[in-house]
């Protein structure tokens, strides 16, 4: 059935859809009391390897068959965390190629290195789902769609907002209606 319906989404052919891993694909910490703990770990190795997926990471797969699906996710300055991140998008998300994940230095701009690593430029059809403010305004100024990735679902904002991945469906037809 959901394919019979993205026969008639339009502009499926510009949609990129840019995803981070830390605690929008993956389970990075429990809350604002946690993060400390959480970016403490994330210098051992090891500590990517073992994040957990967030509930329903299907959503992209189906979503893959039709739209470009990325990954940009920042990574801290150790010998293992880069290759654990990607690691973790092969055993979570198979369906992503190596040559569709970009990894950014922490504190890099992601819609930067989108436009200077892929050579595309950042438009209204390429969207980042991303739970950091930061990331998200840089990608708005940079002329993309952010989304909002949160468990909040009392916050009032003013950008999409994903509380369930498969939510991105309902997101990305009402942006390109």
């Amino acid at each position: 059935m959901i394919t019979r319906i993205f026969k008639f989404w339009k502009n499926l052919d510009k949609i990129n859809v840019f995803l981070d891993i830390d605690n929008t694909l993956a389970i990075f910490s429990h809350g604002k009391e946690d993060d400390s703990r959480a970016v403490k770990e994330s210098l051992s190795k090891g500590f990517y390897l073992s994040l957990k997926p967030m509930p329903h990471l299907w959503a992209y797969k189906l979503l893959s068959k039709f739209v470009n699906v990325y990954v940009v996710s920042a990574y801290p300055n150790t010998p293992y965390a880069a290759i654990e991140k990607r690691l973790w998008v092969d055993l979570h998300m198979p369906f992503i190629n190596q040559s569709d994940i970009l990894l950014v230095p922490v504190g890099g701009n992601k819609a930067e290195a989108v436009e200077t690593r892929l050579g595309r430029k950042i438009d209204r059809f390429c969207y980042l789902v991303d739970d950091y403010g930061k990331n998200l305004t840089d990608w708005t100024e940079k002329g993309g769609t952010a989304i909002k990735k949160s468990a909040n679902t009392k916050k009032k904002r003013n950008i999409p907002v994903i509380y369930n991945h498969y939510d991105i469906f309902k997101v990305l037809y009402k942006s390109t209606i």
